[in-house]
């Protein structure tokens, strides 16, 4: 067969004939080149830009780029189509579809709560975490940079487990009722040892409360469990809901992890204070991001694939913030310190980084990178006086017994 010419009996796809002419080197550092007579497009949907013209067995290759050494010829082998691992590579090149909204952050979540199942010394285990995640999901996390991802992973670890804690504390401490409010794809319900009594609403778009009931047909929860949607930003619907929420139990903690910080403050404020209305919830799980940590996720979210995703609650005391709206900390537990506590250390490129880092700023500085993460609990300011509010339509609402 002519070192120039070579006519192949199956066609590749055309994303990895594609990935050939868009300049890829091949064997011997050449690079080739289609010539056909047939300019159509393929008929798959693809760009120009990413797409040869329909595949022709007429075709030829062409070799565009000389020999590195004299004498150094092509043989047919060489020339040889090779397409295996070129669709990996293409998928690579054009990436997969960002996060295309803040629901889609749960599934996300999943996949790194999935992740901790294969560590050595697991913090938790969610063995539901990868069903619910699913080929999204998946997707999400092939799309990160690795080192965002073991520390991501890292986080949400602790995060987990600091959050796990709070809620067995709480139950100690004579809880009865748990409000998850944007629950995503949480599954403590279902992994958590629970009393058979307790009462568990999880509270989230209808998006993803339909997902986790057809990915968890047929998985019974440890305790009483119900999901209600409701967008939590409107505030007659979220009115409503509280009000009928708010007879469910005497003794309850409102969850909120990971919702918080994709709010505006305005809406933080109108939810504090609606939640301040009622007694019964008497604590409160939230996320407590300083500026540094605000600053660090807009600069690092093109990396992260989160644009259609940015945090939105930035006050400038944050809990003076929530003072204000009638809530004060009962119990900070910031990451870096429960990470020390639980024996989990962050990932070694970090510790480094931050290390030297550290060289160049005063001990105050430090302390506040360091104190930069943290889960508060929250509980009822005892001299705040809540104003009266209309709860609204409160029709379709109701959480039922």
């Amino acid at each position: 067969m002519s070192a120039r010419t070579q006519t192949a009996a199956a066609p590749p796809r055309c994303c990895e004939l594609a990935f050939w002419a868009t300049g890829r080197k091949g064997v011997h550092q050449y690079r080739w080149q289609r010539r056909c007579e047939a300019r159509q497009f393929c008929s798959d949907g693809h760009k120009p830009t990413l797409c040869l013209p329909q595949y022709n067995t007429s075709c030829e290759w062409r070799r565009d780029r000389a020999p590195k050494a004299d004498g150094d010829d092509v043989t047919a082998s060489t020339m040889e189509l090779n397409p295996s691992g070129v669709a990996e590579r293409v998928e690579r090149r054009v990436g997969p579809q960002p996060i295309q909204d803040v629901s889609e952050t749960a599934l996300m979540v999943a996949m790194w709560r999935a992740a901790e199942n294969t560590h050595p010394n697991p913090l938790y285990r969610d063995p539901l975490a990868l069903k619910l995640a699913g080929d999204r999901g998946r997707e999400i996390i092939k799309g990160l940079p690795k080192g965002r991802t073991s520390m991501s992973h890292w986080m949400m670890a602790i995060r987990t487990r600091v959050i796990d804690d709070l809620i067995r504390e709480a139950m100690a401490d004579g809880v009865d009722f748990v409000l998850n409010l944007g629950a995503g794809l949480d599954t403590r319900p279902y992994r958590l040892e629970l009393p058979s009594n307790l009462c568990w609403v999880e509270v989230d778009c209808l998006k993803i409360i339909e997902l986790k009931e057809s990915r968890l047909f047929g998985e019974r929860p440890a305790c009483k469990l119900k999901r209600v949607s409701c967008d939590l930003t409107n505030a007659s619907s979220r009115r409503a809901l509280l009000a009928s929420a708010s007879k469910k139990g005497r003794n309850a903690l409102v969850l909120t992890e990971g919702v918080i910080p994709y709010l505006s403050e305005e809406k933080v404020g109108a939810l504090a204070s609606d939640l301040n209305k009622y007694p019964c919830f008497r604590y409160w799980v939230a996320d407590y991001f300083s500026p540094f940590i605000r600053k660090y996720h807009q600069a690092q979210s093109k990396k992260m694939r989160m644009e259609n995703a940015p945090f939105k609650f930035a006050p400038e005391d944050y809990f003076g913030f929530f003072v204000s709206h009638g809530w004060q900390a009962k119990d900070v537990r910031y990451i870096v310190d429960a990470a020390q506590r639980l024996g989990r250390r962050a990932p070694t490129w970090f510790r480094i980084m931050f290390a030297l880092r550290g060289l160049f700023l005063s001990p105050e500085e430090r302390d506040q990178r360091k104190n930069s993460m943290a889960y508060v609990l929250f509980e009822p300011c005892l001299k705040y006086q809540p104003r009266a509010i209309d709860t609204g339509d409160m029709s379709g609402m109701s959480l039922g017994s």
